[in-house]
């Protein structure tokens, strides 16, 4: 609780989903992609990308984990429910296509909640697997930590993609030399792993 704030929504930072949709496309095209929400709080990060995930690329199988080191935010997440709140920037015609209306605010259809799973886990101290992923999502989680923590995550993150993977972070973020971790970066908040 002292660490985390939980501030997050659906399809927040409208315009980092739309060049996010058109990785996926790309990423689709070899007919699975492995996605991870690092740090991703009661889950909003996570259903977003399934939401549009489903959307461009509808006959891709997508694999979505979400991490968060508060078990509470978790136990959220894998309820799916969000509030009015939550959904303020969210577009009308994907909301009410992939989220069921309910007193207060919304629900996650199965669908969405079929292609995500959320456990509790430590960004900093939790092993990771080389390679695993083709894309990861770490949106404003650093601008908490200290530059030295913020560049052995950035590492960790980019350890765990495999080559042609994508690390997402958050609008106001960037990560400290790219290069020198093979990244190229395609976009302000985009970075592309070449080898």
């Amino acid at each position: 609780d002292r660490m985390t704030i939980n501030v997050s929504q659906l399809w927040r930072n409208p315009e980092q989903w739309e060049a996010l949709a058109k990785i996926v496309v790309q990423l689709a095209e070899t007919g699975t992609v492995r996605a991870w929400s690092a740090g991703c709080s009661y889950g909003a990060e996570a259903y977003t990308l399934a939401a549009i995930g489903r959307e461009v690329a509808p006959k891709a199988r997508l694999e979505i984990l979400g991490t968060d080191i508060d078990k509470r935010m978790v136990e959220r997440a894998r309820e799916g429910r969000f509030t009015t709140d939550d959904a303020r920037t969210a577009p009308p015609a994907q909301l009410k296509k992939w989220f069921d209306a309910e007193p207060g605010g919304w629900q996650a259809k199965p669908e969405l909640r079929m292609l995500t799973r959320f456990d509790t886990g430590d960004l900093l101290n939790d092993r990771v697997q080389p390679g695993r992923f083709d894309l990861v999502l770490c949106r404003n989680v650093v601008i908490y930590f200290t530059e030295p923590v913020r560049d052995a995550l950035h590492h960790r993150l980019v350890e765990s993609l495999r080559p042609g993977g994508y690390l997402m972070v958050g609008s106001s973020e960037r990560v400290a030399e790219p290069r020198a971790m093979g990244l190229e970066c395609p976009s302000p908040f985009i970075y592309r792993k070449v080898a």
